[in-house]
């Protein structure tokens, strides 16, 4: 018996090309980004923003081949859409929360 993993597909364990980690890389920019709005500070944000683009330059300097820059627009994609939707989730509690006047 063969040894397999439990994950399925060994390219699911350890992604070959980028499409195939975009998920995670989008859905962890968003986490960030949802952590950011919940500071309400703007030096949070545009620090947080400003990490993320110098983790991909130091990431594309210390790699030794070449570097995609969809990986960077996946991560800015997922950080904006992080904040669009925590500023949705505001509005939509401040929506649902009013009291309804009925007459």
């Amino acid at each position: 018996m063969t040894g397999k993993s439990l994950l399925g597909d060994a390219s699911y364990a350890s992604p070959r090309s980028l499409r195939e980690g975009a998920e995670m890389i989008i859905l962890t920019a968003a986490a960030l980004g949802i952590s950011a709005a919940q500071m309400r500070s703007a030096a949070a944000i545009a620090l947080i923003a400003a990490l993320i683009g110098i983790t991909f330059a130091l990431a594309a300097i210390t790699s030794p081949g070449p570097v995609s820059l969809l990986g960077l627009l996946f991560a800015i994609l997922g950080y904006n859409g992080g904040l669009i939707l925590y500023v949705l989730g505001l509005y939509a509690h401040a929506r649902f929360r009013a009291p309804r006047v009925s007459h």
